[in-house]
C-alpha cells in the first residue's frame, strides 16, 4: 500500500470497523521534515449520510480544541474526493479493552488501577473545565468513556481517545437519541436525557468497577430494553461481593459513589475522584504501568488495534531501508559469468549421455523387488482407540499385552504382487504412524467441542463433518471450513491454534463478504481478524451482517473428560 490522501501518504492499514478505517499514515514537506501519525476515514457510503458527517467533524472540532498529554491530540481535518479524514496522534500499545480480554477475567492490581484512574481523571478535567482564548468556559463531555476509547502507551501514558459522541458542556439541550455503549453507559444517557460532566465520572466509575473485580458491573444478560431498564434504575452489582471481598471497603465506596443514580450525589469533579482515591491507594507511576502493559499485550499491537493484513510498504523501519541498485552493478559480471558456465555444463552433459534416436532402447531396469508370498504386517497402535485403523481395508483383531497393559492391531493383509501393493504398504504405514503419533497428547491439554450454525455444511481440516458439533482432540494448529448452503451466506474459515497461556486458544476469522465480528459479546470489528483469543472457559463467538447472524459456541473440555 502506498497511497496517498491529501497531503498524507498511506503505509498501512492499523484498524477498521464498519463506519471507517485508521491508517498508519506519513506526512512529508521540504527540508527533510517527516512525521508519523494516524489518519482515520469515514467511508465515503457513509459520508452522504448527515448526521455521521456532523458527528466526524464533530469529533475534529472538540478534539481540537483541547491540548492535554492525556488526551489523543488530532492535527488536521479535511476531505479528499468523498473521504472525509481527520489526523491524530500515533498512539503505540494496545487499547484497555484488549489488556481485560488478555488478562482473562482477572482482576487488575490495585496500583496499576490507580494509575490508570489518576490518569483518566486528568484528561476528563481538562475537557470539563476547558476554556477558550477568552476565558469563557467551553467544557467537553466526552460521552462514551469506555475501554476501547483509553489507549495505553507503552511509555506508561495513559489516552482518551474518541470524542466523536462528544458535547459542549454549555449546550443542555438533548436532542433524545441514546448514544454510547450499554455496558458504560449512565442512566441519564440511558433516558436521552442532556448530558452533564457526572455523565462521564459515571462511565468512569463503571471501567473501574471492571478492572478492581474483573467483572462488569450490570450483568450483560437479558436483551437490550432489559439492560436499559437496569442501567436506567441503577442496579449495578455490590463491588465488594463481586470481588469476592478483596477490594477493602474504602475503594467499594469510592466506586459506589461514582456510580450513584442520581447525578448530584456523585464526586462534583474528576479531580475530587481522583485525590480520594489516591488517598487509599498509591498508584504505581507510569514506569510499573508501563511493564504492565509490555507484560499483557503483544508487541505487535500499535495504536490499539492488531495489523489485520500483510503490508507492502515499510516492513523494517524506513531509516533501514537500503537502496539494492548499486549491488546489481557490481556484481553483474560474476552473474554473466555463472550464467554462462551452467550453460556449458548443461550442454555437455546432454551431449555424453543423450542416446542416439538409432540406437535399440535398453529394457527398463527392475527397481522394485518382489514382495515375498504370505506377506504379514504387524504394527502396534497405542491408546486402543476404535476409530484407529479404520482406514485399512484388512481384517483386525486385538490380543492383550500382558507387559504394557494396552491393546495391540494386528493386520493381515493379503499377498502382495508388483509395485502398486508395496506402494500401499507405504501409505498404510505412514499413516500408521501419523495417526499414532496424534493420538498421544498429556492428560491435561485442553480439547475443544465447537457447536456449529445449521445453515453451513462444515469441514475440519478439509475433512466434512455429519453432525453438528465440531469435536478437536488434539491441541494443534486446526482449520475449520463453514461452506453456506446456498449463496446468501458467507463462506468462513476459522484458523484455530493453542495460545501461549494455559488452556486457550488463539483464533484467525475471515469470511467472503465481510462480516461483524463479537466475542464472548464484545465488538471486534470485522473479518478478516487475527489474534482473538478463546479462553479456557470457552467462549461464544458471533459473525453478523444485516439481518444474517451465525454463532459458535467453543466449549474447552479436558481430554480426560471427553
Amino acid at each position: 500500500m502506498n497511497k496517498e490522501l491529501g497531503p498524507y501518504r498511506l503505509l498501512r492499514r492499523i484498524a477498521y470497523g464498519g463506519m471507517g478505517e485508521v491508517y498508519l499514515a506519513e506526512l512529508k514537506r521540504d527540508g527533510g521534515f517527516s512525521k508519523t501519525l494516524a489518519l482515520k476515514t469515514l467511508l465515503p457510503s457513509l459520508s452522504r449520510h448527515q448526521d455521521l458527517a456532523q458527528r466526524f467533524e464533530q469529533e475534529a472540532a472538540c478534539a481540537a480544541v483541547l491540548n492535554h498529554p492525556n488526551i489523543v491530540q488530532v492535527f488536521d481535518h479535511g476531505k479528499a474526493g468523498d473521504i472525509s479524514y481527520l489526523t491524530m496522534e500515533f498512539v503505540e500499545g494496545p487499547s484497555l479493552d484488549e489488556v481485560i480480554l488478555a488478562m482473562r477475567s482477572e482482576s487488575f492490581p490495585s496500583d496499576v488501577v490507580a494509575e490508570i484512574a489518576v490518569q483518566l481523571c486528568r484528561a476528563l478535567g481538562h475537557a470539563h473545565e476547558r476554556t477558550d482564548l477568552q476565558g469563557h468556559p467551553v467544557g467537553i463531555i466526552h460521552g462514551d468513556v469506555s475501554p476501547s476509547n483509553i489507549l495505553l502507551s507503552r511509555d506508561g501514558t495513559v489516552k482518551l481517545a474518541d470524542f466523536g459522541l462528544s458535547r459542549i458542556a454549555v449546550d443542555r439541550e438533548a436532542d433524545g437519541t441514546i448514544s454510547g455503549k450499554l455496558s458504560y453507559m449512565s442512566p441519564e444517557q440511558a433516558n436521552a436525557q442532556a448530558l452533564t460532566p457526572a455523565s462521564d465520572i459515571y462511565s468512569l466509575g463503571l471501567v473501574l468497577f471492571e478492572l478492581f473485580s474483573g467483572k462488569r458491573a450490570f450483568p450483560q444478560s437479558g436483551s437490550p430494553s432489559q439492560r436499559l431498564e437496569r442501567i436506567r434504575k441503577g442496579l449495578h452489582q455490590n463491588l465488594r461481593e463481586a470481588s469476592e471481598g478483596k477490594i477493602d471497603n474504602g475503594i467499594c465506596q469510592i466506586v459506589h459513589k461514582a456510580l450513584e443514580t442520581n447525578p448530584e450525589l456523585r464526586f462534583h469533579t474528576a479531580a475530587q475522584l481522583s485525590r480520594q482515591l489516591t488517598q487509599e491507594i498509591k498508584p504505581c507511576g507510569p514506569e510499573l504501568l508501563a511493564e504492565f502493559v509490555s507484560a499483557h499485550s503483544s508487541q505487535d499491537e500499535v495504536s490499539a488495534a492488531a495489523i489485520p493484513e500483510p503490508t507492502q510498504v515499510a516492513q523494517a523501519p524506513l531509516g533501514e531501508q537500503t537502496d539494492t541498485s548499486p549491488q546489481i552493478g557490481k556484481h553483474w559480471l560474476v552473474a554473466m559469468i555463472f550464467l554462462i558456465a551452467t550453460g556449458w555444463s548443461a550442454g555437455f552433459g546432454w551431449w555424453i549421455f543423450h542416446t542416439p534416436t538409432h540406437a535399440k532402447p535398453k529394457p527398463p531396469a527392475r527397481t522394485m523387488p518382489k514382495a515375498p508370498e504370505n506377506l504379514e504386517v504387524k504394527t502396534i497402535v497405542q491408546g486402543g482407540e476404535q476409530d484407529q485403523g479404520k482406514d485399512f481395508p484388512t481384517n483386525t483383531k486385538k490380543e492383550p499385552d500382558h507387559e504394557k497393559g494396552t491393546f495391540h492391531r494386528i493386520f493381515h493383509s493379503s499377498t502382495h504382487t508388483g509395485r502398486k501393493n508395496n506402494d500401499r504398504k507405504k501409505n498404510i504405514a505412514e499413516k500408521t504412524n501419523t495417526t499414532t503419533s496424534s493420538a498421544v497428547q498429556s492428560k491435561h491439554d485442553t480439547c475443544m467441542v465447537i457447536d456449529l450454525p445449521l445453515s453451513t455444511v462444515a469441514s475440519l481440516d478439509h475433512v466434512p463433518i455429519g453432525t453438528r458439533k465440531a469435536h478437536i482432540k488434539t491441541r494443534t494448529a486446526h482449520l475449520l471450513k463453514l461452506r453456506p448452503r446456498d449463496k446468501k451466506h458467507p463462506e468462513i474459515l476459522i484458523r484455530l491454534q493453542p495460545a501461549s497461556g494455559a488452556n486457550t486458544w488463539k483464533m484467525t476469522v475471515n469470511s467472503d463478504p465481510w462480516m461483524k465480528i463479537t466475542l464472548n459479546r464484545r465488538p471486534f470489528g470485522q473479518t478478516p481478524r487475527t489474534g482473538l483469543l478463546i479462553p479456557a472457559t470457552g467462549g461464544r463467538l458471533e459473525l453478523a451482517k444485516k439481518d444474517l447472524l451465525m454463532r459458535l459456541v467453543f466449549n474447552p473440555v479436558l481430554d480426560g473428560h471427553k
